[in-house]
């Protein structure tokens, strides 16, 4: 399994991730972007949330599972190509997320969107 990310939070958090569990590797911030891009083509399947990555996957043609918790496919982006892979909070409990366009708010209202995604509906998916 392959970590990608940046930014330097996020690349310690991954490392954390990858120094804890064997087979799991993170490449954030340490090998260059044309690289990242190339191993990513060859992977069978890439698990994102909204986010760079997943729009990189889409445009190198593979299969892309989107999780969709605080951000919405409404405003307009879409894993293109990958729309069937796309994972979110059930229909009738969407008006109780707080979107932002980059889903970095919390919910005004306590609701915790990771409570509402199956891991199983994930898997299913991959």
């Amino acid at each position: 399994m392959f970590l990608f990310g940046g930014g330097k939070t996020e690349t310690n958090q991954l490392d954390f991730l990858s120094n804890k569990e064997q087979g799991v590797i993170s490449v954030a911030s340490k090998i260059p972007f044309e690289q990242e891009l190339a191993l990513m083509k060859k992977l069978d399947a890439l698990v994102c949330m909204d986010s760079s990555n997943m729009h990189f996957g889409c445009l190198l043609g593979i299969k892309v599972i989107s999780i969709w918790g605080a951000t919405t496919p409404l405003m307009g982006f879409y894993p293109y190509g990958n729309e069937k892979n796309m994972v979110q909070v059930p229909k009738n409990e969407r008006n109780q997320l707080t979107l932002t366009g980059y889903g970095n708010k919390p919910s005004s209202n306590g609701y915790k969107w990771q409570d509402h995604i199956s891991l199983d509906e994930i898997l299913n998916k991959i």
